[in-house]
């Protein structure tokens, strides 16, 4: 019995420390709601360094990884939360502008 407890605690110490140190993907494809426009890839990890976690994820708690965006921010207008397409070019587009660094034009972040 002594060896099953002392296991399963081996193992969920490992499985704890692979979230906490697991990093940010490096690429990230925002194409779940794209009908009309090519999906948008960023480079999440440059982002990553640059921004806490928290100025995208801001509903994150810190605890575990982050949510999708889309978790909460769908392709159609559910709850309070705005609805994607309108949630990212508010976010990154609004960003971009304000730090006149990055993609403001639709065809830079939709390319083909």
């Amino acid at each position: 019995m002594r060896k099953l407890v002392s296991s399963l605690v081996a193992f969920a110490f490992v499985v704890v420390a692979a979230v906490a140190f697991a990093e940010a993907p490096t690429i990230v494809k925002l194409d779940k709601c794209q009908k009309r426009k090519p999906a948008v890839t960023f480079n999440h990890q440059m982002h990553s360094k640059k921004f806490e976690c928290k100025t995208c994820h801001h509903k994150w708690n810190g605890q575990g990884n982050p949510h999708s965006c889309f978790k909460c921010h769908g392709c159609k207008k559910k709850g309070e939360a705005p609805k994607a397409m309108k949630a990212f070019h508010k976010r990154c587009k609004g960003c971009h502008r304000a730090k006149h660094a990055g993609p403001t034009r639709c065809n830079q972040c939709h390319k083909k």
